[in-house]
């Protein structure tokens, strides 16, 4: 039990009488522990949630009165985060409406993460198909378009088709002969998207993956990209070491990975890629989300899903600290401003 909420009712409040105390007639004001902000944003995330908890099937504008509830929600989280409230606290709070929410099968998968990790592959290939597989008409087929179309689902669209331009770009740079790295690859989303053209060139890639089955999941779905594509099993940062025989990249690929990693392994990773693994006029590439995701709260409470943000002063900071020149960092954000877009160039 948090004790400082449970002593703040405990202690008599000098201002009300015994008997108005005991019956709850008293309004609150000077001398009242209700106007404390935690508890002035807990109220509010009880009342949030209540509103959340009665949103029916049948009722009017069901989607709109689900979007509603989701942004009432996230605001009283919020509120409540700058008050002070512990997250244990909150989630108590949320109980019932994560159920809810659990009831979409994309929101339950982003909760659950059935292959032990945020992120896989699998989650990937759902958000890119964007299908709504909830039953039509209830909660949760509300709350999975919501989340479906929202721009924090896009932005991993937009990903996909930066890194694939970036494919077809080094294709051509390289008269259809590169040598590719991606890090992180999962089911490969970006290189099934390729042109027929780029497809059937003789383009190369180094795959790698921490899970197997993402490896298997590419190797059957990449057509005649998977002959002349070589699979390893591992991960930064101790797959670097492992690069060096299948090397040098005209273009190497960490996707999102660095959403999930700390800045010592980033740096090493920049560093270890652009002096030992590039071939000369080689790039890296990759993408963070940026500060200031106003779908923070809403994965992180309702799912279960959080990332390392960072803006693109964090970014060019990191890059420095791996001994690139600022002048070889190149950094956009896609179309929904939520996902910064990086190139490193190397010498």
């Amino acid at each position: 039990m948090d004790t400082r909420h449970h002593n703040l009712h405990s202690v008599p409040d000098p201002g009300v009488s015994e008997e108005e105390t005991r019956r709850g007639h008293h309004t609150p004001g000077i001398g009242s522990h209700s106007d404390w902000p935690d508890e002035l944003a807990l109220a509010a995330l009880k009342q949030a949630a209540a509103s959340f908890e009665a949103i029916a099937v049948g009722q009017p504008e069901l989607q709109a009165r689900v979007v509603e509830g989701v942004h009432a929600l996230c605001t009283a989280i919020i509120a409540c985060e700058e008050a002070g409230v512990e997250r244990n606290e909150i989630l108590a709070h949320l109980a019932t409406a994560r159920a809810i929410h659990h009831d979409s099968p994309f929101a339950a998968r982003v909760t659950d993460w059935p292959r032990g990790y945020p992120g896989d592959f699998e989650t990937v290939e759902y958000l890119c198909d964007a299908v709504n597989r909830a039953e039509p008409g209830t909660v949760a087929h509300a709350i999975e378009g919501y989340a479906l179309a929202s721009p924090i689902a896009q932005q991993h669209r937009n990903k996909v088709a930066f890194q694939a331009g970036k494919i077809t770009e080094t294709w051509r740079r390289k008269d259809g002969h590169p040598r590719i790295l991606t890090i992180g690859c999962g089911g490969c989303r970006d290189l099934r998207s390729l042109s027929d053209e780029v497809r059937q060139s003789e383009i190369e890639f180094v795959l790698c993956d921490l899970d197997e089955n993402a490896l298997d999941f590419a190797l059957h779905n990449l057509g005649p990209l998977a002959e002349r594509s070589t699979y390893l099993n591992a991960m930064i940062p101790r797959v670097l070491r492992r690069l060096l025989p299948y090397g040098p990249f005209d273009l190497a690929i960490a996707g999102g990975l660095f959403d999930y990693l700390p800045d010592r392994w980033i740096i090493l990773s920049i560093r270890e890629l652009t002096t030992k693994l590039l071939a000369p006029g080689g790039s890296i590439i990759f993408t963070n989300i940026n500060t200031g995701n106003p779908y923070r709260v809403w994965l992180e409470y309702l799912a279960n899903w959080s990332l390392i943000e960072r803006d693109e002063a964090q970014i060019r900071q990191l890059c420095i600290a791996a001994g690139i020149e600022d002048k070889n960092v190149e950094i956009t954000k896609d179309d929904t401003g939520l996902a910064l877009l990086v190139q490193v160039n190397g010498a």
